[in-house]
């Protein structure tokens, strides 16, 4: 007997939908697996080119330290350098006016001022027109300082000395100062990756 179809038979659909639903969920997983796999590899690829910017920025401040470490050692070394020679200049300074004194003391050397005697002559009706004129031994005398002047004025040129050396000795520094370019340890590319040149 043949029997009418009364409908849809999803019986015989039931293979086929098992087939396609198999094909499409193995399709995804594949899909996906192969997708998380170049997923994976991308993100290993730019993790490794991140670390190799990361080491080799370090391996560029590490150098740029010890840079600044070995210049700022130079720069103490100099400025210790130039102290100890404004020093040795100050203690000579100070013993060649210690000396000057010493000689003036025991009268080795003669501090004097010289001067020039003029007369002021008055005329006979008070008015004081005429002025004085000067002997023919050209009437420069001198006269002697005290003691206590020539200390002053030998401490004073001492002071003086002393000032000239260590305006030298900051200038020396100011000079070496200058002759260092920060700018020029390194540059920084800030364009898009931000790398170290």
């Amino acid at each position: 007997m043949i029997q009418k179809n009364k409908g849809f038979v999803w019986t015989s659909v039931l293979p086929y939908l098992a087939l396609i639903t198999a094909l499409v969920l193995g399709l995804w997983y594949g899909v996906s697996t192969i997708y998380a796999k170049g997923e994976k590899a991308e993100r290993a690829k730019w993790e490794l080119s991140q670390a190799k910017l990361a080491k080799a920025a370090t391996e560029t401040v590490l150098e740029l330290k010890a840079d600044k470490h070995a210049l700022e050692k130079k720069l103490q070394e100099y400025s210790a350098n130039l102290t100890a020679q404004l020093n040795r200049k100050v203690r000579e300074n100070d013993h060649e006016a210690n000396r000057i004194i010493n000689s003036f003391e025991r009268g080795d050397i003669k501090l004097r001022l010289p001067t020039s005697s003029t007369i002021s002559t008055g005329c006979a009706d008070g008015s004081s027109s005429a002025s004085a004129s000067i002997d023919g031994d050209y009437a420069a005398t001198r006269a002697g300082l005290s003691r206590e002047d020539a200390e002053f004025l030998i401490g004073e040129s001492r002071r003086a000395n002393e000032i000239v050396l260590q305006l030298t000795a900051c200038q020396a520094q100011l000079t070496s100062d200058r002759n260092i370019k920060p700018e020029s340890f390194f540059i920084i590319n800030t364009q898009s990756t931000g790398e170290l040149k």
